[in-house]
């Protein structure tokens, strides 16, 4: 039944992501590919970024870095809401190590020349998990404040970088893990890009951080990606000649008044869909649902079947965290 007022409500909240990697001054001089790969991936509610770095002394470390970033999403995807954070660790290192035998074997290579670390964040819902293997930094971000949440990990000397094909990688493989979630946003950032945004010395990191996952609240998944290639990734290189890569997760709110004052590319991926129809339909079942409107209402209004309007509505449900009147 229609109410005659518009609904009050809380934002709407979605997590979202990008990542980055590119190649170095040294690996540019040398003609050698970047052996970086980082990807941010979303799946239903669950968000994650992965960064690898591979060893600079393997030389097929590119592939190790590329399929432990794909391996380690797969598996966080399939592990949520990783209750067993003990469990999450042994699946992802052994599914890494798994994948990087097979692209070895593929390359007619030993295992060791595939060499590379691991960092990781995931969220779902309230809770998230995070683990960094090497000399990669993962860092956190409450209010205006980025913190470090996991700092490098060596081996049995300070130079000595752990990578996923190490003897003891199971020992030096960090987790962190909370069934709530305190955090407003998560970076992670190879040792090339922390160079320049993490402080050894003081264990901090930098405010440039706050700034760059600020850029969330207004832009979409791949135009901050490309600010962070154009704008950041330019600075970064040039403090370094080692490969960059840094990969950013945000929580960002949207009051669904404001929505429409977005570019479309932002209301798709707060909204989940992939395109213009799919957000126009969303957004017209969130009115409907705002104002008071029953499924048959809306469906009147905008010509949606009830099923597609129920099936919109889950949706919106999961974003605002609350649930309609059936």
């Amino acid at each position: 039944m229609t109410t005659g007022s518009e609904c009050s409500g809380p934002t709407l909240r979605r997590w979202v992501g990008a990542a980055v990697a590119v190649t170095g001054r040294g690996h540019l001089e040398g003609g050698l590919p970047c052996q970086d790969d980082c990807a941010a991936s979303l799946s239903g509610g669950a968000a994650a970024i992965v960064l690898s770095d591979g060893a600079g002394s393997a030389r097929c470390s590119e592939h190790g870095a590329e399929v432990a970033v794909r391996a380690t999403i797969r598996i966080l995807h399939d592990t949520a809401p990783w209750t067993d954070p003990t469990e999450v660790q042994a699946r992802i290192l052994e599914g890494c190590r798994v994948e990087i035998a097979k692209r070895a074997m593929e390359l007619s290579c030993p295992v060791s020349e595939l060499a590379a670390t691991l960092a990781f964040v995931a969220v779902d819902g309230d809770a998230w998990i995070a683990g960094n293997l090497g000399d990669g930094v993962v860092g956190t971000l409450q209010g205006d404040r980025a913190e470090v949440l996991i700092t490098p990990t060596h081996g049995e000397f300070a130079n000595e970088t752990t990578f996923l094909t190490s003897r003891h990688a199971h020992e030096r493989f960090r987790i962190a893990r909370t069934p709530f979630n305190e955090y407003d946003g998560f970076a992670i950032m190879s040792d090339g890009a922390a160079e320049s945004l993490y402080g050894r010395r003081d264990g901090t990191l930098a405010p440039a951080l706050v700034k760059i996952l600020s850029w969330s609240e207004n832009q979409a998944s791949v135009a901050v990606a490309d600010a962070i290639r154009g704008s950041l990734m330019p600075l970064l290189v040039e403090r370094t000649r080692d490969d960059c890569s840094l990969a950013v997760l945000r929580r960002v709110h949207v009051d669904p008044d404001a929505l429409d004052q977005k570019c479309a590319a932002f209301r798709m991926e707060v909204l989940g869909v992939r395109n213009t129809l799919g957000m126009r339909n969303r957004e017209a079942v969130l009115r409907g649902y705002r104002h008071g409107l029953s499924v048959d209402e809306i469906s009147e209004a905008t010509g949606l079947t009830g099923r597609t309007i129920r099936r919109h509505r889950r949706a919106i449900e999961d974003l605002l965290l609350v649930e309609f009147e059936h």
